[in-house]
């Protein structure tokens, strides 16, 4: 019995030595995935099935990459060569993709620990698109104050126009409400603004604005006077009426009435005043146009040569006509800064030029 039993051990150990048994390693093994690259090609999937102890390739494994999207899966399988390293391209469409590569399991490594991507083939908006809102609001902004400043307008007026077809309109002119305007302070006491050559179209400096409390004659006046871009300002009135005149060199005298406390509608005014020469020559207009066998000859001719076609004009130069005629070159022409006395004169002239004068 003791042979027998010697005899099995005896042959046992030999096997042994003969063929060694196989150890399996677990947990040694994983999927190194290099960065996920789209290419011309395509997407590029690669990377090395590695042994994580020995830092080392695990050839010849066998290499699924799952690409999942939305719910949907797809396999490609791949075999790595004699240093464990794959690559493949793959024809994906525009999405998001889930890429998950895994290593067959073998009989000495086992299952080799997976490796995981997410890629975005998202095509991303357009630089164009993304400022399209600025631009759009960019365009409303100036719409919007192209429509409130209209500056077509002053690009079309001459700097130097020629005598008014019709009578101009001065005084005052209160700002345009904005949309906020009702918003304003109700006991604002403040007055100013700019104030306006209406025949040129240009600011008067060195004007005097007067301000007179009309409910109590005895106050002082204030006084205001406009700097080169026409400017004055009031900063505080007291509550009640007054009366305002705006005197400059050259220019007829504007007078209106303001009332205090206000909203804001008397801050930021504009106060248009017209020349004497062109009051005069408006005045002179009004006196020869009956005389005239047709209107649009005033425009073109002189007041020499309106003397000398006007039907019934005398040669006698005290004759209201050249009389008149006389003082419209003098103020008009001449470009002298006129004193308001002229007008008067003007007037008393005009009358006796035609019997029904429109004065």
């Amino acid at each position: 019995m003791r042979a027998l039993t010697l005899a099995l051990a005896l042959l046992t150990a030999a096997a042994a030595v003969a063929s060694p048994p196989v150890v399996k390693v677990r947990g040694r093994a994983r999927v190194h995935l290099e960065p996920v690259t789209p290419r011309p090609e395509g997407v590029l999937v690669a990377g090395q099935v590695i042994d994580a102890r020995l830092r080392s390739g695990i050839p010849h494994r066998a290499v699924t990459v799952a690409v999942s999207r939305r719910g949907r899966t797809e396999r490609h399988v791949l075999h790595a060569d004699a240093h464990g390293r794959f690559r493949t391209y793959l024809q994906l469409p525009q999405g998001r993709f889930t890429i998950r590569v895994l290593a067959d399991e073998d009989d000495r490594y086992g299952a080799a620990q997976p490796a995981e991507a997410r890629l975005d083939l998202t095509a991303p908006i357009p630089r164009r698109w993304l400022l399209l809102p600025f631009a759009v609001t960019a365009v409303l902004l100036l719409g919007a104050a192209a429509t409130r400043l209209r500056p077509w307008r002053r690009r079309a007026r001459p700097a130097a126009a020629p005598p008014p077809d019709r009578r101009l309109t001065t005084g005052l002119r209160a700002p345009r409400q904005g949309p906020f305007g009702a918003l304003r302070a109700r006991d604002d006491v403040s007055f100013g603004g700019r104030v306006f050559d209406v025949y040129a179209e240009e600011p008067v400096a060195g004007a005097t604005v007067e301000v007179i409390v009309r409910d109590r004659p005895i106050e002082t006046p204030l006084y205001a006077t406009t700097d080169a871009a026409g400017r004055f300002a009031v900063p505080a009135l007291m509550v009640g009426h007054h009366e305002v005149l705006v005197r400059a060199p050259g220019f007829v005298t504007e007078r209106f009435l303001i009332a205090v406390p206000h909203r804001g509608e008397l801050r930021g005014v504009r106060i248009d005043v017209v020349p004497v020469r062109v009051r005069v020559i408006e005045i002179y207009r009004d006196a020869v146009l009956g005389l005239l066998p047709d209107a649009d000859r005033l425009w073109v001719w002189t007041p020499r040569e309106v003397l000398v076609h006007a039907p019934g004009a005398r040669s006698d130069e005290a004759a209201p006509l050249p009389s008149l005629t006389r003082l419209v070159e003098e103020t008009y022409y001449s470009g002298r800064p006129r004193d308001e006395a002229v007008i008067d004169e003007a007037r008393r002239l005009a009358i006796d030029v035609a019997p029904v004068a429109r004065v």
